[in-house]
Protein backbone atom coordinates (compact mmCIF):
# COMPACT_ATOMS: atom_id res chain seq x y z
CA UNK A 1 0.00 0.00 0.00
CA UNK A 2 1.32 3.36 -1.30
CA UNK A 3 0.80 5.14 2.51
CA UNK A 4 1.66 8.57 3.47
CA UNK A 5 4.82 8.16 5.73
CA UNK A 6 3.51 8.57 9.42
CA UNK A 7 4.89 8.67 13.01
CA UNK A 8 2.36 7.10 15.44
CA UNK A 9 2.83 8.41 19.11
CA UNK A 10 1.57 5.75 22.08
CA UNK A 11 2.18 6.66 25.59
CA UNK A 12 2.95 3.81 27.87
CA UNK A 13 2.71 2.60 31.66
CA UNK A 14 4.67 0.29 33.28
CA UNK A 15 3.32 -0.97 36.78
CA UNK A 16 6.32 -3.16 38.07
CA UNK A 17 5.75 -6.82 38.93
CA UNK A 18 8.29 -7.37 42.12
CA UNK A 19 6.79 -11.30 43.43
CA UNK A 20 8.47 -13.97 42.15
CA UNK A 21 6.02 -16.59 41.36
CA UNK A 22 5.37 -16.52 37.27
CA UNK A 23 2.33 -14.66 36.26
CA UNK A 24 -0.49 -16.45 33.79
CA UNK A 25 -0.89 -13.79 30.89
CA UNK A 26 -3.85 -11.69 31.49
CA UNK A 27 -1.99 -10.68 34.93
CA UNK A 28 1.26 -9.92 33.03
CA UNK A 29 -0.47 -8.24 30.31
CA UNK A 30 -1.73 -5.52 33.21
CA UNK A 31 1.69 -4.75 34.21
CA UNK A 32 2.21 -2.89 30.88
CA UNK A 33 -0.48 -0.26 29.57
CA UNK A 34 -0.42 1.13 25.94
CA UNK A 35 -2.41 4.33 25.03
CA UNK A 36 -2.86 5.92 21.56
CA UNK A 37 -2.02 9.66 21.34
CA UNK A 38 -1.57 10.60 17.72
CA UNK A 39 -0.43 10.76 14.31
CA UNK A 40 1.92 12.46 12.76
CA UNK A 41 1.65 12.63 8.63
CA UNK A 42 4.62 13.46 7.50
CA UNK A 43 5.34 16.07 4.83
CA UNK A 44 8.38 17.49 3.02
CA UNK A 45 8.60 20.74 1.94
CA UNK A 46 5.81 23.01 1.00
CA UNK A 47 3.60 20.76 1.99
CA UNK A 48 4.37 18.31 0.19
CA UNK A 49 3.01 14.19 1.09
CA UNK A 50 6.08 11.61 2.16
CA UNK A 51 5.35 7.82 0.99
CA UNK A 52 6.38 4.79 3.18
CA UNK A 53 6.78 2.83 -0.29
CA UNK A 54 10.61 0.93 -0.59
CA UNK A 55 12.91 3.68 -2.84
CA UNK A 56 13.71 2.83 -5.97
CA UNK A 57 15.53 6.30 -7.06
CA UNK A 58 17.17 9.23 -6.24
CA UNK A 59 16.52 12.75 -6.15
CA UNK A 60 19.13 14.12 -7.75
CA UNK A 61 21.20 16.70 -5.93
CA UNK A 62 20.65 20.27 -6.78
CA UNK A 63 20.02 23.00 -3.29
CA UNK A 64 19.56 19.63 -1.28
CA UNK A 65 21.26 16.98 -0.77
CA UNK A 66 20.43 13.39 -2.51
CA UNK A 67 17.23 11.38 -1.36
CA UNK A 68 15.08 8.45 -1.80
CA UNK A 69 12.60 8.93 -3.74
CA UNK A 70 9.87 6.23 -4.37
CA UNK A 71 10.66 6.13 -7.85
CA UNK A 72 11.36 8.26 -11.09
CA UNK A 73 7.62 8.08 -12.24
CA UNK A 74 7.11 9.13 -8.29
CA UNK A 75 9.45 11.68 -7.08
CA UNK A 76 7.64 11.65 -3.29
CA UNK A 77 10.49 11.27 -0.82
CA UNK A 78 10.57 7.98 0.59
CA UNK A 79 10.97 7.32 4.01
CA UNK A 80 11.69 4.30 6.09
CA UNK A 81 10.28 6.39 9.81
CA UNK A 82 10.79 3.03 11.89
CA UNK A 83 14.51 4.68 12.81
CA UNK A 84 13.09 8.16 13.53
CA UNK A 85 14.44 10.20 15.94
CA UNK A 86 12.86 13.39 17.23
CA UNK A 87 15.05 16.40 18.65
CA UNK A 88 13.80 18.95 20.93
CA UNK A 89 13.01 21.33 18.63
CA UNK A 90 10.79 18.90 16.77
CA UNK A 91 12.67 18.65 13.76
CA UNK A 92 13.41 14.73 12.63
CA UNK A 93 16.74 12.51 12.27
CA UNK A 94 15.84 9.64 9.95
CA UNK A 95 18.79 7.39 10.09
CA UNK A 96 18.04 5.43 6.47
CA UNK A 97 19.57 8.54 5.13
CA UNK A 98 22.85 7.59 6.26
Amino acid sequence: MNYQARRHEIKFTLTPYYGSAPLDYSTAAQTLQLTYHKTILLDERQEKKTTGLDPLAVRPSGDDPQVPIASTNDPRLSLDVEGTVENEDGSYVFPSFF
